[in-house]
């Protein structure tokens, strides 16, 4: 086995593991998520005092990040966590899947890719504002102001959250398609990561007309979907680790 081989063989071992472990790590800042949802929000007069320029709605919610900002915080550890985990799993795939159609597979990796960085931008927003939430919870009115103003009607982050998700899903639709074509790959594998893919595809449109805890218990379906999904594609990645460490051969 060349040095080449030896280092794909290695990649497939690793991404056999953090495959599945990705899609558990987004499930469960999902199900922390979830768990908000079911949380009372603040008084509105105890969350708006004194500052008028601001609705009470947003401050209560923006009080409420701050009192549960270690749930927040959590919730987007295992996020970050998760689509880091993602990022040599899906170069495996890429590698695996590049001798089925290339040009495909660099699409769908390029997807992916992108997705990733917007997520973790998005997480780094998120953690911004948790911690002027933060601040403004703990009452410092001398500095309250500041992270208030900064974090008032900001959408960036939800954006890019949102458009980096879509990437990723659309990504993985592409590289479930291929896995149909390919030997290394069992036709439940492709059907499953195509059924995940599509059903979060539909939520994206859906579950914003849904209430806000319908709208999470959704996406958390969706994400138990790709956890299937990855369970099924880690044994066929652990076992091109040890018989198959050229996958120019599949």
């Amino acid at each position: 086995m060349t040095a080449q081989e030896g280092s794909w063989a290695n990649l497939f071992r690793i991404s056999a593991l953090f495959l599945p472990l990705a899609g558990f790590l987004v499930l469960c800042g999902q199900a922390i998520q979830v768990y908000l949802d079911t949380l009372p929000l603040p008084p509105a007069n105890a969350a708006s005092s004194g500052y008028v320029p601001f609705s009470p709605s947003f401050l209560q919610s923006f009080d409420f990040v701050g009192f549960h900002a270690s749930l927040f915080n959590s919730e987007y550890s295992l996020l970050t966590l998760g689509v880091l985990a993602f990022l040599p799993a899906v170069i495996a795939l890429f590698v695996a899947l590049r001798s089925t159609d290339v040009g495909i597979s660099t699409v769908a990796l390029a997807l992916s890719s992108v997705g990733v960085v917007l997520v973790l931008l998005a997480a780094v927003d998120a953690f911004t504002e948790i911690q002027e939430a933060v601040t403004w919870d703990g009452g410092c009115t001398s500095c309250g102001n500041t992270p208030i103003s900064l974090a008032f009607g900001t959408s960036a982050g939800g954006v890019a959250l949102q458009l980096g998700e879509l990437l990723i899903i659309v990504g993985i639709l592409v590289l479930s398609v291929l896995m149909l074509r390919n030997a290394a790959f069992g036709k439940v594998s492709g059907v499953l990561g195509i059924v995940a893919a599509l059903y979060a595809l539909v939520g994206v449109f859906l579950f914003s007309s849904l209430s806000e805890l319908d709208s999470d218990i959704g996406a958390a379906s969706a994400f138990l979907l790709f956890v299937l999904w990855e369970l099924s594609v880690a044994p066929r990645m652990l076992r091109l680790g040890r018989s198959n460490p050229n996958p120019g051969e599949v």
